[in-house]
């Protein structure tokens, strides 16, 4: 069972069994005070007879569990935001995911709305003004506390296609001389504690191939810069097709079209933790 899955059903009873009790004592929203280097991600629902559990991801972090008039908040790193909206409805979850740029000070504000038509759930971006006079009406905070991750932690995405034979964990000559660059910078201009590596693939093919094959990427670029002479611990995660962040792709068959319009889901993460010196270029 895919990890959203699994907390989605987890979460929803919380969220359910907690619901009475924080109609009375909920808190209410309060503009927030910013952290040097962070953004902020605010989601909310208006009320409604909607009574479906949506839970609410940024990347691979759940940040709340929102019935109608409850809101989420939580500190995220600037960049591009990938953004789900995780539901449960009749033994099958149901997740729409939209990605969002924040910027270095900026509170990102997210509606998360529920068409009664189609019954489905979909979110937006919404102006600061527009948001907070909803806010001004919610009482009730997300069952969730988030905790920080903090943004001191510098990464870079390379690209799948580049990096690997298509398909395989089997390095391509330009992936190597990529990985040869990173590893000189490395040695050169930084100190680092740890590295993080995680694979991704695209939505094609079955989830349990698409996480094999992310791990098995993500364990050929760790063995690769340790013959580099990398020697910190490197942590390696796959994530096969979750946490996507190709937008409008249409189709099951992998023709060119589809490939093309997917290749942003198929990358490997490298996070460099405990950056004491200059940032990699």
């Amino acid at each position: 069972m895919k990890i959203k899955q699994f907390i989605l059903l987890v979460f929803t009873g919380m969220a359910l069994l907690g619901g009475c009790a924080s109609q009375k004592e909920g808190v209410k929203f309060a503009k927030p005070v910013m952290m040097s280097g962070n953004a902020m991600v605010v989601a909310f629902r208006e009320g409604s007879n909607e009574q479906r559990v949506a839970s609410v991801w940024v990347d691979d972090r759940i940040i709340g569990t929102l019935l109608p008039s409850h809101y989420a908040q939580s500190f995220v790193c600037p960049g591009k935001r990938s953004v789900s909206i995780a539901t449960h409805e009749r033994g099958s979850n149901r997740i729409i995911t939209k990605v969002f740029t924040v910027k270095k000070g900026e509170v990102l504000y997210l509606k998360i709305s529920h068409d009664d038509s189609s019954g489905k759930f979909d979110v937006h971006k919404v102006a600061e003004s527009d948001a907070e006079v909803t806010l001004s009406t919610l009482q009730t905070k997300s069952h969730i506390m988030n905790r920080h991750r903090s943004c001191k932690q510098n990464y870079i995405e390379l690209d799948a296609d580049t990096l690997f034979v298509f398909g395989k964990s089997e390095l391509t000559p330009p992936g190597k001389a990529m990985l040869d660059g990173l590893a000189a910078n490395l040695h050169e201009n930084v100190t680092i504690k740890k590295l993080r590596i995680t694979g991704y693939t695209d939505r094609l093919g079955k989830s349990k191939l698409n996480d094999r094959l992310s791990l098995s990427r993500a364990d050929a670029v760790s063995t690769y810069l340790k013959s580099k002479r990398i020697t910190v611990p490197i942590e390696t995660i796959g994530l096969g097709e979750r946490v996507p962040l190709s937008q409008g792709c249409v189709g099951e068959e992998p023709t060119p079209k589809l490939l093309k319009c997917l290749a942003p889901d198929r990358r490997v993460k490298i996070e460099i933790i405990g950056l004491t010196t200059q940032t990699v270029k």
